[in-house]
């Protein structure tokens, strides 16, 4: 890998993230994948925790994109993934993010 594309991939996860955290429903989800999968440069090792608050603010958005595909990701990502501490770890970031992001709280999931 050049040079080049090492800085070109380094910012892609920063570039998602900037975007999701301004409201960009496919950023979110690209976010999402490269902290579960750590196949992004700037991501090293997988943050489950992190990807799972990603997930659970994807549900709350309310985005007219969201689909049965989110459900299982967050099914995947905090329910068969995480403990009940890591997920309520996770839940506490999602809220932080999405008040970031929206500018109320995250409304209650239906799981």
């Amino acid at each position: 890998m050049s040079r080049r594309d090492t800085a070109t991939a380094q910012e892609t996860f920063y570039l998602y993230e900037r975007n999701a955290l301004a409201g960009n429903y496919t950023a979110q989800r690209n976010a999402a994948y490269c902290l579960k999968t750590a196949k992004c440069e700037g991501v090293i090792l997988p943050k489950m925790m992190e990807a799972c608050a990603w997930r659970i603010v994807i549900l709350g958005s309310g985005h007219h994109w969201v689909n049965e595909s989110d459900i299982e990701n967050y099914q995947d990502e905090c329910v068969s993934s995480l403990s009940a501490q890591e997920q309520g770890a996770a839940l506490a970031q999602a809220e932080q993010l999405f008040k970031r992001i929206y500018k109320r709280p995250l409304p209650p999931l239906n799981r």
